[in-house]
């Protein structure tokens, strides 16, 4: 099914906002970037939990793909194989911590002592980087396996990068340090969140995430719904983190006063939910009764005797057929009966006049 005219105007606005996302994913990653050629003796006390250079790397790269028109085969090779760079050094990470082996690829821009591994990425980084990889190296496939395995990669994604935000911002440490590593950094969490939601809104026309994009109720539910569902606890955390950063960590008190608000927009949010949910079926119900009133009255030709329907005049069996479904046959009746045998009889009778 082809998508309507207003589907189209909505996934092109989707595109310019995922254009967005990456320029400030690329953005981000590179202002790292620099900072951490020009000053890597300094980035340890400069801020708290400091982006790794390779990390800050992988960012630059992955908004960079993103960002790429992939109208053309050649851009389409681009960014697979800008994919693919960022899988190479995110999975080299992976096996170093996995075979305790150092390969050499932790220092490549900086080398940092903030950590008993200099400069090498965290293993959750590392791990949504491989993911990253896989969505931008199948995120030009509308159909088939290779579009199933995109929209799983950012399904997966957004689970990890869930579980090590709450990890981070609910003092859960074993979601955002492996061992006694330095932990995930709150710039690695806002980057790589930004490039989730461009990289969803570029697949708002396609596969499982075609519903972003269309015209139906649910559609346009999760687009009022899914922008706060994000950014409310974002909003929140970021709060609980500058208090920590500060030297002032929340009380008790005050978390438990933040895990109820949070608690409260939840409610607030299903309630909302079912109020447009009611709001959607009242307006249905007045279409519906409009529809119904302005089909009750039929205009019907007064010399072909057809009828008008959907803007043609088409044949009374057909109008039956589509607006009650009632399916038409033929017969003849008495009156027609008669007056053809009447008629019959009558041309005989010439007939037989003509052969005398």
């Amino acid at each position: 099914m082809s998508p309507s005219a207003s589907e189209i105007l909505r996934i092109l606005r989707f595109r310019r906002m995922a254009r967005w996302c990456a320029a400030v994913t690329a953005t981000l990653g590179a202002v790292m970037v620099v900072v951490w050629v020009l000053s890597a003796p300094l980035m340890p006390g400069s801020m708290p939990w400091p982006m790794k250079a390779n990390t800050a790397f992988a960012l630059v790269v992955c908004g960079a793909a993103l960002l790429l028109d992939t109208e053309g085969l050649r851009q389409r090779r681009i960014r697979r194989g800008m994919a693919g760079l960022v899988a190479v050094l995110s999975g080299l990470t992976l096996v170093e911590y996995a075979t305790g082996v150092n390969l050499w690829v932790d220092t490549w821009l900086a080398l940092d002592h903030a950590s008993s591994d200099p400069g090498r990425m965290r293993p959750q980084t590392a791990l949504a980087f491989v993911i990253l990889a896989v969505s931008l190296f199948t995120l030009d496939c509308k159909k088939g396996v290779a579009s199933c395995i995109c929209d799983c990669a950012l399904i997966a994604f957004a689970l990890l990068l869930n579980a090590v935000t709450s990890g981070l911002f609910d003092q859960a440490e074993a979601l955002v340090i492996a061992g006694n590593h330095t932990r995930v950094s709150p710039q690695t969490i806002l980057g790589l969140t930004v490039l989730w939601v461009g990289l969803l809104l570029t697949r708002a026309d396609a596969g499982l995430f075609r519903i972003l994009g269309a015209d139906g109720r649910g559609s346009q539910l999760i687009r009022y719904l899914l922008p706060p569902a994000i950014c409310v606890p974002m909003l929140f955390a970021c709060l609980q983190l500058w208090a920590t950063v500060r030297g002032t960590p929340l009380s008790p008190l005050a978390s438990s006063a933040l895990a109820m608000t949070q608690q409260l927009l939840r409610i607030g949010a299903i309630l909302g939910l079912g109020y447009l949910l009611n709001h959607s079926e009242v307006e249905r119900r007045h279409e519906q009764a409009r529809r119904e009133e302005a089909e009750r009255l039929v205009a019907m030709c007064a010399w072909t005797k057809r009828v008008r329907w959907h803007g043609e005049w088409v044949p009374i069996d057909r109008f039956l057929a589509e607006r009650f479904g009632i399916e038409m046959t033929h017969g003849i009746s008495e009156e027609a009966l008669s007056a053809e045998l009447d008629a019959l009889e009558l041309t005989a009778k010439s007939d037989n006049r003509q052969i005398a």
